[in-house]
């Protein structure tokens, strides 16, 4: 290495330790996140079933009824 990359070298470290020491002192604010309103969640729909496509059987009536 060159004596110019040396320095050049030890400049960035020195610009990487003083930007470390400039966050250690920075301030925080404390405090505590309001979370956003979001929208209810929708229900999932429900798959459709063999039951729900077939027609209804029809219903017998008392004279069909054989006792």
């Amino acid at each position: 290495m060159t004596t110019e990359q040396i320095e050049r070298g030890i400049e960035l470290i020195k610009e990487i330790l003083a930007q470390r020491e400039a966050g250690a002192n920075a301030k925080v604010v404390e405090g505590v996140a309001e979370p956003a309103a979001l929208p209810a969640p929708r229900k999932p729909r429900r798959k459709t079933r063999k039951s729900d496509t077939r027609t209804a059987r029809p219903r017998r009536s008392e004279e069909d009824v054989v006792s």
